[in-house]
């Protein structure tokens, strides 16, 4: 092959090629996005739910001071009305106010706003994708029962171009339009006067029969066991394997189980100090996880029982609270509290 070139004899060679490999490294390694908790934006998004066979295009406006407690998300379906909702995030007060169908529910909170873009401190830089035309940098963490990702251009990482969450049961996409790192007006954030003269709580079924918390937890623990797989065309001992399903089960309610848009029939709110094993934290639309204790004296991590995507399954770990990702909501299962 003749005679090999010796680089350290050759400072020309020895230059092009630590220059390539510092291109290389640069492109391998982009800068990871740090998106401001404070933002307003207008963006468009996807939403579709294969439990109900729901798919909408919709926009909407959404506006986040996570550092003083508040945020304000108002979507508008224009081909479906009936799913308009306005959800105002009021931490500072102790109380989230959602409104749907002309309807205000208060949800009562009493612990620090979680923040929007913390889990990208823990995602995976997946490459270069083309968006409608625009090379974009996308980041990712698949963990627990979903995937969420955000693009971002390389030459302004700290501005979001498409967020989503991708799941077993939901997918949504969102694109943000005039996405600016402000501080909100305060008006975004004043309490709808519907919300000052109505109380809707959820009520829960009083024909649901209740269990020990030491039961649920025991219940909880045989699809680990198991190894429950995620499977919503199948069902474990007449339970529907998803995360609802599992914890249909793990409450003994009817088979095949309740979904998560239909169990607030069964129970209602509480607030984070309120949690005990046997609760569960959901999102009527998305995702739901039975609480099993706390993994820390701080309560910022707890023991999760879920079912979560194809090819994971049942799984018990410790979760950071509320979860990975900013998504789920809290409520009770509806065993009486004084029981251990």
């Amino acid at each position: 092959y003749g005679a090999q070139p010796n680089i350290m004899k050759n400072p020309t060679l020895l230059l092009f090629i630590l220059s390539s490999l510092l291109i290389l490294a640069t492109q391998a390694a982009p800068v990871r996005p740090n998106i401001p908790e404070v933002f307003e934006s207008f963006f468009v998004f996807q939403f579709d739910q294969q439990e109900n066979d729901v798919h909408l295009e919709g926009h909407g406006t959404t506006v986040w001071d996570q550092p003083k407690g508040k945020a304000l998300e108002h979507l508008e379906f224009p081909r479906n009305p009936e799913y308009d909702s306005f959800v105002l995030l009021r931490y500072d007060l102790g109380t989230i106010y959602d409104i749907r169908h002309r309807v205000c529910q208060k949800i009562p909170v009493n612990e620090t706003m979680p923040s929007t873009w913390g889990w990208i401190a823990n995602a995976n830089f997946t490459g270069t994708r083309n968006f409608r035309g625009r090379l974009l940098d996308v980041w990712e963490l698949t963990i627990g029962y979903a995937t969420t990702g955000v693009a971002v251009g390389s030459d302004d990482p700290n501005v979001p171009v498409f967020s989503w969450r991708y799941s077993p049961q939901v997918n949504i996409t969102a694109e943000y339009r005039d996405f600016r790192s402000v501080v909100p007006n305060p008006d975004f954030f004043i309490v709808p006067r519907i919300c000052n003269v109505s109380k809707i709580n959820i009520r829960a079924n009083e024909n649901v029969e209740c269990l020990e918390r030491s039961t649920i937890i025991s219940r909880a623990t045989v699809w680990v066991d198991d190894h429950v797989p995620y499977n919503q065309d199948a069902t474990y001992d007449g339970y529907r394997e998803d995360c609802s399903g599992y914890v249909s089960y793990c409450w003994d309610t009817a088979k095949p189980g309740y979904v998560t848009s239909t169990l607030p029939q069964i129970c209602h709110w509480i607030t984070k100090e309120e949690l005990m094993p046997g609760d569960v934290l959901l999102d009527v639309s998305e995702h739901v996880v039975l609480f099993g204790g706390w993994a820390n004296a701080a309560h910022t991590e707890y023991v999760a029982y879920e079912e979560t995507r194809p090819g994971e399954g049942t799984v018990k770990r410790v979760t950071p609270y509320p979860y990975w990702y900013n998504t789920c909501l809290l409520y009770t299962s509806p065993s009486p509290r004084d029981r251990q």
